[in-house]
């Protein structure tokens, strides 16, 4: 079996151990290793920088896994793994940034979105000077606004495939959702004064209608009035000229 069919097997093999399946990923994590092996890497096992190509793959694809199995499998300790994925990352010029919005689909709260992007911009208008296009800022801001709106998050599983540490992931989330409890109030707020206002028009609406429905009852009577005038004079007009006619008769009976 040559080099390539085996590492292609160990691949699907390592990558049904932490849970990456999707022929994708699959194809993502065996460009990059044909990438780091050309560059080529010292101290790690074949089994370490398959593991290592499956997560990068995993996580440039949004695909969640299993970070304690990728630790265990690799056979290095987990601060080693961490600085060998970041370093490996580096190495090969990849940019692992996920964004709220890719975090989101991944994990299938979208109705979150807007909430978290709204944390975020208040943690940077409180002037904190951080970066927060940063995963740890992302993925927090997300669950973050998750708890609010009490939406189901495998935070275990976000965390893993983020590569966050849970004591300072836990710090920040305090903070950030304290900040989205007051965004979340004062948007409900905004809400309850446009669905006033929304009222309002539609009461102003019916008044008008009504106003009007009013309006052409009268017009409408009053045209009513002016036929039935009409017609009054028309009849009076007529009886005089039948009365005269009866005189004219009565004085000038030879004219018949």
């Amino acid at each position: 079996m040559s080099s390539g069919s085996q590492t292609d097997q160990l691949l699907l093999i390592m990558g049904k151990k932490i849970g990456v399946t999707s022929p994708a990923t699959q194809c993502k994590a065996q460009e990059l290793h044909r990438r780091l092996t050309a560059r080529g890497v010292k101290g790690l096992t074949a089994t370490a920088e398959v593991v290592i190509c499956l997560q990068l793959a995993a996580t440039l694809c949004h695909e969640t896994f299993d970070k304690d199995a990728c630790v265990k499998l690799s056979g290095l300790t987990a601060i080693k793994y961490r600085s060998q994925v970041q370093a490996i990352a580096l190495m090969l010029g990849l940019n692992l940034h996920l964004t709220i919005h890719d975090l989101a689909v991944t994990h299938s709260v979208l109705a979150a979105e807007k909430l978290a992007l709204d944390i975020l911009k208040a943690y940077e208008t409180e002037g904190y000077g951080v970066d927060v296009s940063l995963p740890i800022y992302q993925t927090t801001a997300l669950v973050a606004a998750c708890v609010q709106l009490k939406l189901k998050l495998n935070k275990r599983r976000l965390l893993e495939s983020c590569g966050i540490n849970k004591k300072t992931f836990d710090k920040l989330l305090e903070v950030l959702t304290s900040l989205a409890s007051k965004i979340h109030i004062k948007d409900g707020n905004k809400t309850t004064e446009g669905d006033r206002k929304r009222q309002k028009t539609l009461m102003e609406l019916i008044e008008d209608n009504m106003a009007n429905d009013a309006e052409d009852h009268v017009a409408s009577k009053q045209q009513k009035c002016d036929k039935d005038q009409d017609n009054d004079d028309f009849e009076e007009w007529k009886r005089k000229i039948l009365l005269e006619a009866q005189l004219k008769m009565k004085c000038n009976p030879t004219e018949l």
